[in-house]
């Protein structure tokens, strides 16, 4: 499951089920046929079901939308239905196999053509995800004189123990943001160096490398920094995720797979 409780989870299936029997009880008789023809598709109402040597198939033109998207998802509907029901039984048995990602693998596994066509029902984690990445902000910059250290994507960082990072994250499928901005009580704009989404729960945490820490007056920056985090809600081992490391001993970022189990 994500974030949610079972309680809260079992609950949100119980509604979507509802809405989903509703809408089933007020969609249109038959069925959808695609084919693709050329660069385009052509869409065609079946009376029986597709496959049929009983079908008969009605070419449906632009002027017939809302039925072509009221078809495809009523079937789309149907198989939601299916699965969100399942789901709810397995509620008492077997929770921990209980979560969004099934339900939303319907949508996924649709074709391209019925995808574009359909309302989800419900908010879809790549989407989200994406969305989340796509959003435009200013970072940090950097200075002239600034060492030129850049990622396997291409992507400029200040440490190459942050290119480690960086790659790593990449490598695990943990969505990122380097430098992104955000706004601390007590502290002013700060600039993590890394926004984390956690892709099942899609709820955003922080990672921060301090790279210097047997450097007394950067240790104890480091300490009052975490310090703010605490008073702005932000708690280690929550939402707050911390690296190190100091001369003698240098960043591994095999760490990262153990302090960031809940995000892969």
């Amino acid at each position: 499951m994500q974030s949610e409780s079972k309680e809260e989870y079992e609950e949100f299936l119980k509604k979507l089920i509802k809405r989903l029997e509703v809408a089933q009880q007020n969609a249109p008789k038959g069925r959808l046929k695609i084919l693709k023809k050329g660069g385009h598709y052509e869409y065609y109402y079946c009376e029986a079901g597709v496959g049929s040597s009983r079908v008969s198939a009605r070419y449906l033109s632009k002027n017939e939308d809302a039925l072509i998207k009221a078809l495809v998802q009523k079937e789309y509907d149907k198989k939601l239905l299916r699965e969100a029901s399942e789901q709810l039984k397995k509620m008492k048995r077997k929770p921990e196999n209980v979560g969004a990602e099934s339900l939303e693998h319907v949508y996924y596994d649709l074709t391209d053509a019925r995808k574009q066509l359909i309302n989800p029902r419900m908010n879809l984690r790549r989407e989200t995800i994406q969305e989340w990445l796509d959003a435009p902000y200013e970072g940090k910059g950097f200075r002239e004189g600034d060492p030129e250290i850049y990622t396997e994507a291409g992507e400029r960082v200040r440490s190459k123990s942050e290119k480690m990072i960086a790659d790593k994250l990449r490598l695990l499928e943990i969505p990122y943001k380097y430098e992104c901005p955000m706004e601390l009580k007590g502290y002013g704009t700060i600039y993590p160096d890394f926004t984390l989404l956690n892709k099942h729960t899609l709820q955003p945490a922080i990672l921060e490398h301090f790279g210097i820490m047997d450097d007394p007056e950067y240790s104890a920056n480091a300490v009052a920094k975490v310090r703010t985090y605490e008073r702005n809600g932000i708690f280690l081992g929550q939402n707050l995720f911390l690296t190190f490391e100091t001369a003698q001993t240098p960043f591994d970022a095999r760490s990262l797979e153990t302090i960031l189990a809940d995000f892969i």
